[in-house]
């Protein structure tokens, strides 16, 4: 019994171990998670997913019919598509998670899982060319370079069954770099605006396909932007002489911040880094505290036993070393019993007094 209690204490304490470890390195993933967050405007845009759906769905149309993993597929479009590119990119969500990929523009660092969690997925990349503005516009904005974006669906079925299941992506780590080369410039686009050059007035655009928002973030460093997720991106900077404003942030939203400058960026990351290595030391502090404690309690049990059977062996020593005696029933207990007299006296002589 006593052996029992043992065993379901030490499996309730090992429990609670495991659930206290699980919330601090949830604590710690969300506190790396926070550390990448920008303030970003939010502006409602009412462009549906009908062009990434069409394009996903052409194009898995034109892949093999066993595409290989972590191989990328250039798509050729129809003609009314002119210029515009889309390739597509076939990953486990293991490879995802561990490795993250890179392309032509996008780095996608590692532990990204997509919700709901598939086995397998597709990356579809593209670049709208000159119909970015057929496709997209932002009221009191120019475009400085061509849209492009990226869309992750489903592939876990079969390569008959027709994929068109969109998926989300959360992050943990790093944000997503996006990157704008010299081929996606418009320089047609405010040539003869001086602000051209002036990267405190660009803006990175992202357009949110699952929920119809528009952001507007500063730029990492020229031609370079950040994201926290799906869409399409671009560059663009207010319009000069526009008799239309620029649309205001919706008033619950802070304004945008100030341009982020390498030295920012910079301390942000060394702050970032001493929490998560603050969050590391006390996770392997609490586990080397639990271990210890455990081999503690393991020896006091162990102790408690060799010092149990040693008075036990002794008290038998003991008993065989002495008169045998016989025994008898008092209750519940088997005690040993003695007679009044062990041996009768012997009288000297006969004679009575």
């Amino acid at each position: 019994m006593w052996a029992d209690s043992n065993i379901n204490w030490y499996a309730s304490i090992s429990t609670t171990g495991i659930w206290v470890m699980i919330m601090f390195l949830n604590l710690s993933f969300l506190s790396s998670f926070a550390l990448q967050l920008n303030n970003i405007t939010h502006i409602t845009d009412n462009n549906s997913t009908n062009l990434d759906d069409y394009l996903y769905n052409y194009s898995s149309k034109s892949l093999p019919k066993k595409p290989h993993t972590g191989v990328l597929y250039n798509i050729s479009l129809p003609g009314n598509f002119s210029g515009v590119k889309v390739s597509v990119m076939r990953l486990r969500s293991s490879t995802l998670w561990g490795k993250g990929v890179n392309s032509t523009y996008f780095e996608i660092p590692p532990k990204i899982y997509t919700i709901p969690y598939v086995k397998r997925l597709e990356i579809m990349y593209e670049n709208l060319g000159n119909l970015s503005s057929h496709y997209y516009e932002l009221p009191g904005y120019t475009f400085l370079t061509k849209v492009i974006g990226f869309a992750v669906y489903d592939a876990s079925g079969s390569s008959g069954e027709k994929r068109s299941k969109r998926l989300n992506i959360t992050l943990i780590g790093e944000p997503i770099k996006v990157k704008f080369s010299k081929g996606e410039l418009l320089l047609s686009q405010g040539r003869n605006n001086s602000n051209v050059k002036n990267n405190k007035v660009k803006k990175c655009v992202r357009f949110d396909p699952l929920n119809g928002l528009v952001e507007l973030g500063d730029m990492l460093r020229p031609n370079v932007c950040l994201s926290q997720g799906v869409g399409h991106f671009a560059i663009a900077m207010p319009k000069v002489n526009d008799s239309t404003p620029p649309p205001p942030p919706p008033s619950p939203l802070p304004s945008p911040p100030s341009p982020l400058l390498p030295s920012s960026l910079g301390r942000r990351d060394k702050r970032k880094k001493k929490i998560i290595a603050l969050w590391v030391w006390w996770v392997v502090g609490f586990a080397a505290g639990f271990v210890g404690l455990m081999l503690l309690v393991v020896c006091i049990v162990l102790g408690y036993k060799i010092i149990s059977s040693r008075k036990f062996k002794r008290m038998e020593r003991m008993s065989e070393k002495s008169e045998s005696l016989d025994t008898t029933w008092i209750g519940n207990s088997k005690l040993p019993l003695a007679p009044v007299t062990r041996t009768q006296a012997v009288l000297e002589n006969d004679f009575a007094p």
